[in-house]
């Protein structure tokens, strides 16, 4: 975790609301950027989502474990998307 450039999060932010600078400064205090390395695993069956992730760059993957132990994939998550 560490300091990130939120002008890029921002930036996708207003191509979907209207922030005020006062909301825009608000959301810029709350993003925590955080480095995955390819293969680490962000949460586990039973954890509770807690956060939305804005994917800088690279591509995060969203999957599941059917009962018969076969990953199942729900969505590839890629640069300038949101996930979580």
């Amino acid at each position: 975790m560490g300091f990130m450039d939120s002008s890029t999060v921002l930036a996708a932010l207003r191509k979907h609301i209207i922030l005020t600078p006062e909301e825009e400064d608000y959301w810029a205090s709350s993003f925590v950027a955080q480095h995955v390395k390819q293969g680490e695993i962000l949460e586990t069956p039973g954890d509770i989502t807690r956060h939305l992730i804005y994917v800088n760059s690279g591509c995060l993957m969203t999957f599941f474990t059917d009962h018969e132990g076969t990953d199942r994939v729900l969505q590839f998550a890629t640069s300038g998307w949101w996930t979580g």
